[in-house]
């Protein structure tokens, strides 16, 4: 069995990530006997309505089992209070050595990355080249066509 990492908040992210696509289930489920209704007297084939909220029922439960899965293989860990590397949990600033522009994020657990949030899951392509790297240290990494040179000027400890 895999075992995925991720922070206490980002456990807490997943949580509610699960909650919310029960929600959504049952919220498409309740309109299944409207949706059956719009079309003609076949609830199928025929009735682009109730095929629609079959094909989004199918795929809320879809995502219902993953998230399930997930969360028996995800172990918390608790970020450093003063990590030495850069590692889940901590806050990186790094300077992109051709924009001279700094960018500061949360290494984050699997699945809970959001970088407009700040936050890197450990398994992006940018955390992945940070993993490990010391103030000081730069790093390269590949953005699909793009190659990006960062430093790292600093790293702190905490969670976002």
């Amino acid at each position: 069995m895999n075992r995925y990492y991720t922070t206490p908040s980002g456990m807490k992210r997943a949580q509610e990530r699960l909650t919310s696509a029960i929600s959504e289930y049952e919220r498409v489920v309740s309109g299944n006997a409207e949706a059956a209704d719009a079309g003609d007297s076949s609830v199928w084939h025929d009735n682009f309505a109730y095929e629609e909220n079959q094909r989004q029922m199918h795929q809320w439960a879809r995502r219902i089992r993953d998230l399930r899965q997930i969360m028996t293989q995800l172990e918390v860990v608790t970020p450093a209070r003063a990590p030495q590397r850069v590692q889940i949990g901590c806050r990186v600033v790094v300077c992109d050595t051709d924009t001279e522009r700094e960018e500061a994020y949360v290494i984050a657990g699997y699945e809970d990355g959001d970088p407009a949030a700040g936050r890197l899951s450990y398994t992006s392509p940018m955390a992945q080249a940070l993993l490990g790297g010391t103030e000081g240290e730069s790093r390269v990494v590949l953005l699909g066509d793009r190659r990006r040179e960062l430093e790292i000027v600093d790293i702190s400890g905490g969670e976002e």
